[in-house]
Formats: structure tokens, sequence, C-alpha cells
């Protein structure tokens, strides 16, 4: 499954991201999500129920929604396969991410020894080659594998 999503929902696109699926987001014009809903055969994705009515293939989100229960929205309507792990996407590119270098790994832990902050020693970095980002298994990974699980054991 593909996507593409609205501008209201950037949320989401980076979660459908870190689910491993490939997602497109920051289109602003309407008839261009439109466009390419249809010649990349992407679902779209909105909460805007004008450009829902215009498309073929579409899930809408209505406001006010938490991520987990648009994600139990997904899972339900598109039988959606929810990882109770993170996947190798990058979430603010959408660029598949690869496990970083030793070199790489040594260079990042010393600049966050120097801006004064706490590596905890981690066996998995992933790097985004496109937005020469880093991703680690931190505090914040238990957060995003909580709400995995809550949705992949949703009913």
């Amino acid at each position: 499954m593909r996507f593409v999503v609205d501008l209201m929902l950037g949320n989401l696109s980076r979660w459908l991201r870190i689910l491993g699926y490939d997602t497109i987001y920051g289109i602003k014009d309407d008839d261009e999500l439109l466009k390419i809903s249809k010649q990349q055969k992407r679902i779209l994705i909105t909460s805007d129920r004008n450009l829902a009515r215009k498309a073929v293939d579409v899930v809408f989100i209505k406001n006010g929604l938490k991520i987990e229960e648009q994600l139990i929205l997904l899972k339900k309507t598109l039988k959606l396969r929810i990882p109770k792990e993170p996947q190798l996407r990058c979430p603010e590119c959408n660029t598949p991410l690869r496990k970083a270098k030793k070199k790489e790994i040594e260079e990042l832990k010393e600049r966050i020894k120097k801006e004064n902050k706490k590596w905890k020693e981690t066996t998995n970095v992933y790097f985004c080659k496109n937005c020469k980002k880093f991703y680690w298994e931190g505090s914040h990974w238990r957060n995003i594998k909580k709400i995995l699980l809550n949705v992949a054991n949703s009913k």
C-alpha cells in the first residue's frame, strides 16, 4: 500500500512512514493530490470532505481523532498491517533508512556528548541519506512501540 496524505494530516503521514509505508506528504494543491493518487495508484488520506468526494481511492479521517484512533481507523478500513516495531523509512522525507556505519555512530555519540546530552548505548542506529538525520532506539522509540502495540491489538 502506498499513500498520499493531505496537509491537515502531517502527523499521520509521519506515522505511516514509521510503519514502513511509502507516503507522499506536503502537496498543497488538491488537484495535484488527486492526480498523484490516480497516476501513482496511491490511497488518498484526507480530512477534507470536498476533496474526499472527488477522489476514487480515498479514506476520510474526521478532525479531532488522536493518532492511535487514526491508525485504528486505517487498520479497520484498509486492513492496514501494523508492525509491532518501527520500520525503516524516514518519517521526515519518506526515504528508506539504512543502518548507520560504525564511524557515523561514533561521530553521533561525540556530537550528542558535546550538546551535553546523554548517549544511551543502543545497537540500532539508522541514517537517512536524504535528510542526513540519525534515528536510534531512545525513549521515543519505546513510546512509538507502545502506540504500535496498542493499535496492533485493537479490534
